[in-house]
């Protein structure tokens, strides 16, 4: 049989091959074996972590390096913020657990001289920025063991303090009873301040903000204790920086040269990292559990946003960089050479 083509030219219909059976017969088909039955098994669908999944005994060897957690934490139900969401739900009472779990060792730790960040270049950067307090009231949020606290109370400020950790509090209150600075210290959720409006001439909070459920109602909660003109400090881990995502990028002699971020968008709300500080011996390292610190990564689009909300007015930012000395005398802050581990904004309650 011939077809003529749309374009008028004749082309011939090919056959199919007849399959022929039988002895003897040959054929251009392959038999092919009839198909097992299908078998349909329903997918299993994996189990969503709770917050006690997460906080499991760090897996490995004493004296091992803890792996970044890389689990899921929450999911951010608000669809008025922007970002990817990661996880599960976690109510505060979880926060204030796993702060209160780690607050022994992590008070141990920093008052050794482990926290390097801190002692070399976040606590003197921050306090470098601050404008004059002498005499001032002021009200430090999520202050720890109380060291960046006692800070303030010798450049001449009168202090509150507030933490969620009951822990943390006893031990800063220890160090208030050996050197009596006159702080008050309380325990108290940074999002619920148990303090009066237009209580304070200023507001700090050292690395702590990132570690909260809600910033926006801390931030709301910071300008409600403000007086008229006074001024909220704060420094988080960097937003762009240090997203869940973070690796640096050594060369072969161990210096680094980049860092590699991923995740800038994944919104987590909860999620648990697993950690030690950097130089924490082998032998502490066996006697001690690592830190569990839950992380709500937001990104700077969020921080502006949420700084405007809370009707405060941007006064100045820095981002902490290392001297060429300090990275020599301090290499475990070499790569805030190559780009920024922490942000200090400075906010003021208009008058």
């Amino acid at each position: 049989m011939c077809l003529k083509s749309r374009h008028g030219r004749v082309a011939e219909r090919f056959k199919a091959p007849v399959l022929k059976t039988g002895v003897g017969a040959t054929s251009p088909w392959v038999r092919i074996p009839p198909l097992p039955p299908l078998v349909l098994r329903p997918k299993r669908i994996p189990k969503v972590p709770s917050f006690a999944d997460l906080l499991i005994a760090f897996p490995g060897k004493p004296g091992d390096l803890p792996r970044r957690s890389r689990k899921p934490a929450r999911i951010l139900r608000d669809a008025g913020k922007t970002g990817r969401n990661m996880g599960v739900a976690m109510e505060r009472s979880d926060v204030a657990k796993a702060w209160e779990a780690n607050a022994d060792v992590w008070t141990r730790h920093v008052r050794a001289g482990h926290d390097i960040y801190r002692d070399a270049l976040n606590t003197p950067a921050f306090l470098a920025m601050l404008p004059p307090v002498a005499g001032l009231r002021g009200l430090d949020i999520g202050c720890g063991e109380g060291a960046n606290t006692r800070h303030l109370a010798h450049l001449g400020a009168q202090m509150h303090a507030v933490d969620i950790a009951p822990t943390f509090v006893r031990h800063a209150r220890e160090a208030e009873q050996d050197e009596p600075l006159g702080i008050a210290y309380s325990t108290g959720d940074a999002m619920s301040l148990p303090f009066a409006a237009d209580s304070f001439d200023f507001t700090t909070a050292f690395m702590s903000l990132m570690d909260m459920p809600d910033q926006e109602t801390v931030l709301h909660e910071a300008r409600r204790v403000l007086r008229p003109g006074g001024f909220l400090q704060f420094s988080i881990l960097h937003p762009c920086f240090v997203p869940p995502h973070r690796k640096v990028l050594r060369d072969a002699e161990g210096h680094p040269r980049a860092v590699e971020v991923a995740g800038y968008f994944d919104r987590s709300d909860g999620r648990v990292d697993t950690w030690w500080f950097e130089n924490v011996p082998l032998e502490e390292r066996q006697r001690a559990e690592p830190f569990r610190t839950p992380r709500f990564h937001r990104t700077l689009s969020d921080w502006i946003a949420m700084i405007a909300g809370a009707r405060l007015v941007l006064e100045r930012l820095v981002e902490p960089c290392a001297s060429v000395e300090l990275a020599a005398a301090e290499p475990v802050v070499a790569d805030t050479r190559v780009v920024p581990l922490s942000l200090i904004v400075r906010l003021r309650k208009p008058i």
